[in-house]
C-alpha cells in the first residue's frame, strides 16, 4: 500500500469518527435509542426466529418477543418496587429497636450560645437557603427531564424493536447488497455473511461478559452487606447487580440505599463506614479487574479504549452512551478486522495481539 493511499485511508478514517462524535453530540438523544434498539434486536432475534420456526407470522413472532422480553423487565422491575414497599412499612419498627448515637433532644436550643451563633452567622445562613432553593429548583427541572427521557426511551425502544425484528431480514440483505456491491460473487456473499455472524458472536460474547460482572458484583455486595450485620443484604446484592451496566449511576444509587438503611437502622456509624468499605471494594474491583478483564477478554476489546470510550460517550449522551460504550467498540473492532486497509485501527482496538 503506498503511503499516500494510507494517509488517505487515515483521513477517511479521522472524518468518519469526527462525523460520529458531532451527529451524537447533536442528535445523541435520538440516535442512541436506536442503537440501543438495534443492539437488542441482535441478542434476542434468536427468539423471534424460534416463534417462526413454530409456523407464527413474522409479525406475530416479533410482537410475542417484545412482550415477553418487556414482561421479564418490567417484572423485575415491579419485584423490586414490591420489596421496596415492605422495607419502607418495616423500617419505622426497625428505627425504634435501635439506639440514638446523635441525640438531638439533649441540646438546649434556647441557650445563650446558640442565639448567639445564629446572630453572627445569620447573613450566611440565609445566603445557605437561597442557595437552597436554586439547587431545589435546578434538580427538580433535571428530575423532570430525567423522567422525560427515560419514559421516552421506554415507550420508543420496544417500538423500534418490533418493527426491527419485523424488518431484519431486509436489513440482512442491504448488509450483504451493500458489501457485495453491482458485480457480487458467491465468495463475497459468503464474506458478508460472515461479517454479520462476527457481530452476532461478538454481542454474544459483551452480553455473556456483562452477565458475568453483574453476578460477581451482587453477589460480592450481598455478602459484603451480610457479614457487616446490614439488613436486606439480598435485595440490595440484587439491586446492585441489575444496576452494574450503567456505570457510575448505577453504583451511586445502589450505595446510597445500604448509606440510608444503616443511618436509620442502625446506633453506630460504623455500619455506615463497612457500607462505604464494601461498595468501594466491589466498584475498584468492577472498574480496574472485572470490566477491562471479563468484557475485554470476551469481546477482546483494548481496556483502554473501553475506557476512553465510557468517557467520551458518557460526556455526550450520559449513562445510556456508558451503557453502549463496550458492544459499540466490539462491533466497531468487527468491522475493522473485516477490511484490510483498516489494519491499524485493528492494532488499536484488540487486546491480545495476533500476527495476521
Amino acid at each position: 500500500m503506498s503511503r499516500s493511499h494510507r494517509l488517505d485511508s487515515t483521513y477517511k478514517s479521522m472524518m468518519i469518527i469526527a462525523l460520529v462524535l458531532v451527529a451524537v453530540l447533536l442528535a445523541g438523544n435520538l440516535i442512541m435509542p436506536v442503537l440501543f434498539s438495534g443492539i437488542v434486536t441482535i441478542l434476542i432475534s434468536p427468539i423471534a426466529s424460534f416463534f417462526e420456526s413454530k409456523k407464527i407470522s413474522r409479525g406475530l413472532s416479533a410482537l410475542l418477543t417484545v412482550l415477553l422480553i418487556s414482561g421479564i423487565f418490567f417484572y423485575i422491575i415491579f419485584a423490586l418496587i414490591i420489596q421496596s414497599q415492605e422495607i419502607v412499612k418495616e423500617l419505622p419498627a426497625l428505627i425504634l429497636e435501635k439506639g440514638d448515637f446523635i441525640n438531638l433532644q439533649e441540646i438546649d436550643w434556647r441557650s445563650s450560645a446558640v442565639i448567639n451563633y445564629v446572630e453572627e452567622h445569620l447573613a450566611t445562613l440565609e445566603e445557605l437557603i437561597e442557595q437552597g432553593k436554586a439547587f431545589g429548583v435546578t434538580a427538580l427541572k433535571q428530575s423532570l427531564t430525567g423522567i422525560r427521557d427515560t419514559l421516552t426511551f421506554l415507550i420508543l425502544c420496544p417500538i423500534y424493536i418490533f418493527f426491527m425484528l419485523m424488518s431484519r431480514a431486509q436489513l440482512h440483505r442491504a448488509i450483504l447488497a451493500f458489501q457485495i456491491g453491482e458485480n457480487g460473487s458467491d465468495e463475497k456473499e459468503k464474506e458478508a455473511n460472515q461479517l454479520v455472524n462476527d457481530l452476532k458472536h461478538s454481542l454474544s460474547q459483551y452480553l455473556k461478559g456483562l452477565i458475568t460482572i453483574m453476578t460477581i458484583s451482587g453477589t460480592f455486595t450481598f455478602l459484603g452487606l451480610y457479614f457487616i450485620g446490614l439488613d436486606y443484604a439480598l435485595f440490595l446484592g440484587v439491586l446492585t447487580a441489575l444496576l452494574t451496566p450503567i456505570p457510575y449511576i448505577g453504583v451511586t444509587i445502589s450505595a446510597l440505599i445500604p448509606i440510608l438503611l444503616a443511618l436509620l437502622t442502625k446506633d453506630s456509624l460504623w455500619y455506615v463506614a463497612g457500607v462505604l468499605i464494601v461498595f468501594a471494594i466491589v466498584q475498584f474491583s468492577e472498574n480496574y479487574i472485572l470490566t477491562p478483564r471479563i468484557m475485554g477478554n470476551n469481546v477482546n476489546v483494548n481496556p483502554l479504549m473501553i475506557v476512553i470510550g465510557l468517557i467520551v460517550f458518557g460526556s455526550l449522551t450520559g449513562a445510556i452512551g456508558m451503557v453502549l460504550t463496550v458492544p459499540l467498540l466490539a462491533m466497531t473492532k468487527v468491522i475493522v478486522d473485516f477490511y484490510p486497509h483498516l489494519k491499524p485501527w485493528k492494532k488499536l482496538l484488540e487486546d491480545k495481539i495476533s500476527d495476521n
